[in-house]
């Protein structure tokens, strides 16, 4: 009877760490967007977004910051990845994908790269996220402090 008891508690025990661990990846990984897009801006300052080419009815809100990278930034680093965060609005529904490109300036005016934005079937009205990876050199790091996001070539197909 003491044996089984025992075990219940062990299995609730191991119930209550796993959960809290859940919950703390969860809150980690947001406190480290927060830090990442608060770093960003504090390094680059905000960027200022360009929507005028977007179709009427299309809201898009994006942010590009800091992201992670395999190894340690700087050029020992194979590979740095940076992020474009946010989410878009549309008044129309795409059967199969909705998407835009997000050309990436700095502040001397010279374009970095131009990354493709894709959201799957969208479904009008509705706020879809986006998250998206974009690598970029760590030995140019200097060279691109993204401070503007230029939106274009939006295609509901």
């Amino acid at each position: 009877m003491m044996a089984k008891m025992w075990k219940a508690a062990a299995v609730v025990a191991s119930f209550s760490v796993l959960a809290g661990c859940a919950g703390y990846d969860q809150w980690a990984e947001s406190t480290n967007r927060k830090m990442n897009s608060g770093w960003t801006e504090m390094l680059y300052g905000k960027q200022t977004v360009d929507a005028s080419a977007l179709p009427k009815g299309m809201t898009v809100n994006l942010s590009y910051g800091k992201g992670e990278g395999s190894g340690i930034p700087g050029p020992a680093a194979s590979k740095f990845y940076d992020k474009l965060l946010g989410d878009v609005t549309y008044t129309k529904s795409c059967k199969n994908m909705l998407t835009f490109n997000v050309a990436m300036f700095n502040d001397a005016g010279a374009a970095i790269r131009t990354e493709p934005v894709v959201v799957g079937p969208y479904t009008a009205g509705t706020k879809a996220l986006i998250s998206k990876d974009v690598i970029a050199d760590p030995q140019m790091q200097k060279s691109n402090q993204v401070t503007r996001l230029v939106l274009s070539s939006a295609k509901c197909i």
